[in-house]
């Protein structure tokens, strides 16, 4: 019996070298399929990765886009803001304008009218004040014209008469050699004419 024991520990120990190596194999295999496993997972993480790198990058672009789409609005809005803008400092410069003109005139009309209009940037339109109906205000309005009266009294029309024709002489002294028109004849009044063309 020894001898069949031999055998039979040496077909154990067969047995148990062909089972270690069959589970070698069967590691080795598992071993394989896992790195194959683990190689094909990386490569899904990776497209994955990219993937979603892609749709990060597809959604910043979308924003941005929006965001210049913003953007442009807001240049717009800022654009359209500023034109408004200057539309109202127009019409309110406009309106400056008017009513200065307005105080002026009255200026002019309280103390007769300069004697060239050009004199007319003497009168400071904003000494003369307006009323909360939109008025001017008669005590602001004599302060400025009683001002130009005193500073610029010598440019102001005056209310005296010429006196040309005060000094003319109203009847003609028949001895004095003087005729009237209606008592020169046809060849006086054409010496007369020819005369007056000279000077």
């Amino acid at each position: 019996m020894s001898g069949d024991t031999k055998e039979i520990k040496q077909e154990q120990e067969i047995s148990a070298e062909e089972q270690n190596a069959n589970n070698d194999a069967e590691l080795k295999k598992a071993m394989e399929d896992y790195k194959k496993d683990m190689f094909k997972f990386k490569e899904q993480s990776k497209a994955m990765e990219a993937e979603n790198l892609q749709l990060k990058a597809d959604q910043e672009k979308r924003e941005r886009a929006s965001l210049e789409k913003n953007e442009e609005w807001k240049s717009l809005y800022e654009l359209e803001k500023q034109s408004k803008d200057q539309a109202l400092e127009e019409l309110q410069d406009k309106s400056t304008k008017f009513i200065d003109s307005a105080k002026i005139n009255a200026v002019l009309a309280e103390v007769g009218g300069f004697k060239k209009d050009c004199y007319a940037k003497f009168i400071d339109a904003k000494n003369v004040e307006m009323t909360e109906n939109g008025t001017i205000d008669s005590d602001s309005l004599k302060r400025e014209s009683d001002r130009i009266r005193q500073e610029y009294s010598e440019l102001l029309n005056v209310n005296e008469s010429p006196k040309l024709p005060n000094n003319a002489p109203s009847n003609l002294d028949p001895n004095s050699g003087a005729k009237t028109l209606g008592q020169l004849n046809k060849q006086q009044l054409k010496d007369a004419f020819s005369a007056s063309k000279k000077n």
